[in-house]
């Protein structure tokens, strides 16, 4: 088998921002090199050739939509009217995503997260060669980070998640 694109990426934008300090701005709106971390984001999926994009909002929702829209006006949201964590931001995106197919290939991806296009191209690739239901990329981070964790066996399969 070879390379599988996803039919959708589901992008997790709708947290606050907390460690940003911003009470206007949302993390995902914060620019690199004068692009917005979102943006830069939606331009490495389309440029991969995902088709369409879901962006889960929440706090600060229309500046996430004022600033997406008029670059990616193909891109739908779903509202997480309260913060309950990341399975409950992907049963908002599934609930407003009409008539997605069973078999639909899907991305989630964290909205404040810039992956470079090589490094997804090659998940599309392991995705489609292991005959798998699901992949996962992970990077390793700080001890003293703040962000979840993906516990790892031996062999660098995933056991389980500690937030």
């Amino acid at each position: 088998m070879s390379k599988i694109v996803p039919d959708y990426v589901i992008i997790l934008a709708a947290g606050k921002g907390s460690r940003m300090r911003s009470e206007s701005c949302p993390k995902v709106c914060f620019k690199v090199n004068d692009i917005p971390a979102i943006n830069r984001a939606l331009q490495t999926y389309t440029d991969c050739g995902i088709p369409q994009a879901v962006a889960v909002v929440g706090t600060l929702a229309e500046k996430v939509m004022e600033t997406v829209t008029p670059e990616f006006p193909n891109t739908l949201y779903a509202f997480q009217t309260e913060q309950k964590g990341t399975a409950n931001a992907i049963r908002c995106a599934l609930s407003a995503m009409k008539n997605v197919p069973d078999d639909a290939v899907l991305l989630m991806v964290a909205g404040d997260r810039i992956i470079d296009k090589d490094t997804l191209e090659e998940l599309f690739e392991l995705y489609g060669s292991e005959n798998t239901s699901l992949a996962l990329l992970t990077s390793k981070c700080s001890e003293k980070s703040s962000q979840g964790r993906i516990v790892i066996d031996g062999n660098g399969k995933a056991l389980g998640i500690v937030e």
